[in-house]
């Protein structure tokens, strides 16, 4: 059985008058990593504080359990010693304080005495990993350092004080792609070596790169709303499906900045009104997905309005080609992917009939030629060049997330092999 790490139930907490957090329920084993995604103001951050015991915070009610022991309301320096990090987003400057001295105080806090050569000679390597110049040891606690220079002193920390649960609070935020990479092999050396627990509270995927995540969390409103297996789906066809690639992933990335760019590049600078409808009769876990859209949108200056339809109306509505933006979901009843591109994307009128409106019918004429390709290497060949132009070229297919399933075979049925994928379910 995996070693419980951390194990939060229904905790609440407030800041002054304001209710924050509305039952979280979190559970973190050894070795695993987590990644916390959602909106601004979803709570992300105060629930890293709250678990580190920050003052400012009230728990007003659930657990939280740290290697078996009840911390709920145990003090910060307690929990820091008992093996508990937090890295902050914009981490503090304290003239007067090394940055060597303040780690090797921080490490005897937390083990006791610490040889003075042997602590010279892991920060030497920590800090060679991260590219940091040895000069920066004997420097004030982070003053004058840039942004990046701040991140790295943060998970050298985390590196030198290897704590049983580290929680990173968007570490990877205001740096370029060489900072996070540095930053994400000081997170990967750390993890290798010592094999502890991570949260990672992001709002991009760049620092995860370089990571195995083993589970994905979605906090809205200050309560978890979704929680999944750490894969990414970037393509049409689900992973388990005969012709799925891994060589078709990495394609869609998380950048707001970007697309706030490309939006005033197409004269959309102050963002604009648009609306998602939503048929009233669908699962809970759709309507989150739309409202999780919706407050992604919202950040970039798209003002997305949920507009709600009885199921009739709402596919009347998809049928007409006119439906400006919906959420659906897929399942494919026979194992092929002609099952999800030529559904969609195989003639104009199947893709207007699902508001797709499509508008390359190479593409189109390339689906409907693949159908009759014999040679399956060629046709599955065929099937994720297609993939490639549809989702990363033409943005008209926007993958969110696939749900795994689980097969058992009964002793009377032969001859029926999972594909390999599945396998690791």
């Amino acid at each position: 059985m995996a070693e419980q790490v951390l194990n939060v139930t229904g905790l609440a907490a407030r800041v002054e008058d304001k209710q924050l957090l509305h039952g979280v329920d979190l559970t973190i084993n050894k070795g695993e990593t987590h990644v916390l995604m959602g909106p601004n103001g979803a709570g992300k951050s105060t629930l890293g504080y709250v678990l580190m015991g920050a003052p400012k915070y009230t728990v007003t009610g659930g657990q939280i359990l740290f290697k078996g022991e009840d911390i709920t309301h145990e003090s910060t320096d307690k929990r820091a010693k008992a093996g508990m990090f937090l890295s902050f987003q914009e981490p503090l400057e304290v003239p007067g304080l090394t940055l060597e001295g303040f780690i090797r105080s921080a490490l005897q806090q937390k083990v006791g005495h610490v040889r003075y050569y042997d602590f010279k000679k892991e920060l030497a390597r920590c800090m060679d990993i991260l590219q940091m110049d040895a000069s920066y040891a004997e420097r004030s606690l982070n003053v004058g350092f840039s942004g990046g220079e701040k991140k790295k002193a943060e998970i050298l920390q985390l590196m030198m004080l290897n704590p049983s649960l580290a929680i990173l609070d968007e570490t990877d935020s205001g740096l370029d792609v060489d900072a996070v990479r540095l930053v994400s092999k000081g997170v990967e050396e750390n993890q290798k070596d010592h094999n502890g627990a991570l949260l990672i509270i992001t709002h991009s995927t760049r620092i995860l790169d370089a990571l195995s995540v083993d589970y994905t969390h979605v906090l809205v409103n200050g309560k978890i709303a979704a929680n999944g297996d750490g894969s990414l789906v970037d393509g049409i066809y689900p992973k388990g499906l005969i012709g799925y690639t891994e060589d078709n992933e990495g394609w869609l990335k998380y950048d707001p900045e970007q697309a706030k760019s490309l939006l005033a590049e197409a004269g959309y600078a102050d963002g604009f009104t648009m609306e998602i409808a939503a048929d009233n009769s669908s699962s809970d876990s759709t309507l989150l997905v739309i409202q999780i859209v919706q407050q992604y949108l919202q950040q970039i200056g798209i003002n997305a309005e949920i507009k709600s339809y009885d199921p009739a109306s709402w596919l009347d509505l998809r049928k007409s080609g006119d439906m400006v933006s919906f959420v659906s979901s897929w399942t494919a009843d026979y194992n092929d992917p002609d099952n999800f591109i030529y559904t969609f994307f195989g003639t104009p009128e199947k893709s207007n009939v699902r508001s797709l409106n499509y508008f390359n019918t190479d593409v189109m004429s390339r689906v409907a030629a693949a159908r009759g390709i014999v040679d399956d290497t060629e046709r599955l060949t065929e099937y994720a060049a297609l993939e490639k132009q549809i989702v990363e070229e033409d943005a008209a297919w926007v993958p969110m997330f696939s749900r795994s399933h689980l097969f058992v075979k009964g002793d009377r049925v032969a001859s029926f092999t999972p594909h390999l994928s599945l396998l690791d379910i």
